[in-house]
């Protein structure tokens, strides 16, 4: 891995980074259910009020991984892919 100027940190920090996408998003449904117990309103509801912030959680985890590759120019280099992740997510929450 070194001799491809791949950093000792990366290959186990991208799956992890990845994987915690799929627990993040399958595993928010215990805080929601919970949370709607305490305040009394239907899991429907408050599920709105949560997958408002999916956007955003989707654009950090895009731009994490792009960090942990290659610091700010790779960043910079998958700006839009990761935007549009985002708005991605945000489209299909409206829907």
């Amino acid at each position: 891995m070194l001799a491809l100027a791949i950093r000792p940190l990366s290959p186990s920090a991208l799956p992890a980074l990845g994987y915690d996408a799929l627990c993040t998003y399958a595993l928010l449904a215990v805080p929601v259910v919970v949370f709607a117990g305490l305040v009394d309103r239907p899991v429907n509801e408050v599920g709105e009020y949560f997958a408002r912030f999916m956007p955003i959680i989707s654009t950090c985890i895009a731009l994490g991984m792009l960090w942990i590759i290659g610091q700010w120019k790779m960043v910079w280099k998958g700006l839009f892919p990761a935007l549009l992740a985002g708005l991605t997510a945000e489209r299909s929450r409206l829907e």
